[in-house]
């Protein structure tokens, strides 16, 4: 991997409902507390999911700590969201404070019924966006543009695969399920293909995603290299 341009994560945690102090953070005292200790910048609800969302938050746990950049925290009477710009670690370190806002209060979140990681990554790597596909519909895609009456150019490829979860008893019996996940590598929208700078996604914490990357990367390398004539980029 050349080099990461960014990164983010996304947790998702679901309870048995009622485990998370909703209407505390309903009112101007609860919702105040969290909004100035993790540096929020607005809340309100969202009127789609009726969860209450936090965004544009910044602040440290410690005096010299990481600075934890949080886009966003949606909460409702059973489920926290939390996005953060950077990796897991700094995810954890979002929502370890939240459990001690929420002790101060009184009030002791119970271990989730299911947490879930989703990662995204935009990333410089080593291969060509062509590598992403079998060389036959790489080529169709190029004869094909050449055909039409406007000659246009390839903006972008890519891999897009959906996993779908059979229900789960443990789940069922609390009212939760898991929606369908994507893994994702494509080029980077408005960036040359030439820069080879690809946006990536995965339902996994950063650290699997990276090295899924980067595993990616190495298969594609030593493919590339067992070709006559191909060589990777100094």
């Amino acid at each position: 991997m050349v080099s990461i341009r960014y990164l983010s994560v996304t947790q998702f945690r679901i309870f048995r409902p009622d485990a998370v102090p909703f209407a505390l953070l309903r009112t101007p005292v609860g919702s105040g507390h969290l909004k100035t200790q993790m540096g929020f910048r607005t809340v309100g609800f969202n009127a789609e999911t009726g969860d209450l969302v936090f965004e544009d938050g910044a602040f440290r746990r410690n005096e010299g700590g990481p600075l934890i950049v949080v886009t966003s925290a949606a909460f409702n009477n059973r489920r926290i969201v939390l996005s953060v710009i950077g990796d897991s670690e700094l995810a954890q370190g979002a929502y370890a404070t939240i459990q001690e806002l929420f002790s101060a209060s009184g009030f002791t979140l119970p271990d989730p019924v299911i947490s879930t990681e989703e990662t995204i990554c935009v990333a410089e790597l080593d291969f060509e966006w062509q590598a992403l596909l079998n060389p036959e519909i790489s080529s169709m895609a190029t004869e094909f543009a050449k055909g039409l009456p406007v000659v246009p150019r390839i903006r972008g490829a890519g891999i897009k695969i959906t996993f779908g979860f059979s229900p789960d008893q443990h789940l069922e019996e609390y009212g939760a399920n898991l929606n369908d996940k994507q893994l994702v590598v494509e080029p980077r929208a408005d960036v040359p293909l030439s820069e080879r700078v690809y946006f990536t996604a995965s339902p996994s914490g950063s650290e699997a995603h990276i090295a899924l990357v980067e595993a990616l990367e190495a298969r594609i390398m030593r493919k590339t290299e067992k070709r006559p004539g191909k060589h990777s980029r100094a």
